[in-house]
């Protein structure tokens, strides 16, 4: 898909897909050993990019991010730790996805070059292709949030639709990527 891969590499990552040399970027985590300014920087990466590649305000990009930071532990864990389905492979990456989309997302990264499943890049790829298809609708909905916590309810509702949301932890999590997001972006 050269149109997804285009788009990868015009999203402002810190370094070309096809280098492959993602540890030296700071978006890089790996399931254990993540720091909490990469954790961070993650976070505002993706906020970043949902803002200028979807429109997003800054209280629904956080809402979004702040589901992602929930499922991932701070994107500490790639891999789900405890899949709710027995007998599964359980969730995978930043959206811990599940079934068919984690077949998807596996594929995608095979495309792109073997990405691994922690990447940021591989990871917003896939982001980025179900806003543009299968998860339009979802996208749809959280456009149409006023705040974080809306955002928050909205992503969890529509785009994860986890089996135990959880919201409050949800909602935590993303007023305070929120609020770091925005107290970093007044000191720059």
């Amino acid at each position: 898909n050269e149109a997804l891969k285009e788009k990868v590499k015009n999203a402002n990552f810190k370094k070309d897909v096809e280098n492959k040399d993602l540890e030296k970027t700071s978006t890089f985590s790996k399931s254990s050993g993540v720091t909490i300014d990469k954790a961070y920087d993650t976070s505002f990466k993706l906020i970043d990019d949902l803002k200028s590649q979807f429109g997003m305000t800054t209280e629904q990009a956080a809402g979004f991010v702040g589901n992602l930071w929930h499922e991932t532990g701070g994107f500490k864990f790639m891999q789900e730790l405890k899949p709710t389905v027995k007998g599964s492979r359980g969730g995978l990456a930043f959206a811990q996805w599940t079934g068919d989309r984690r077949d998807d997302f596996e594929s995608l990264l095979k495309e792109l070059g073997d990405l691994p499943a922690e990447s940021y890049e591989g990871n917003w790829a896939m982001i980025s292709e179900e806003f543009d298809t299968t998860e339009k609708s979802a996208l749809n909905k959280i456009l149409n949030t006023d705040s974080v916590v809306e955002a928050a309810r909205a992503t969890s509702n529509h785009y994860l639709r986890p089996g135990k949301p959880q919201l409050n932890k949800r909602v935590s999590a993303a007023e305070d990527i929120y609020k770091r997001y925005n107290e970093d972006r007044s000191l720059k």
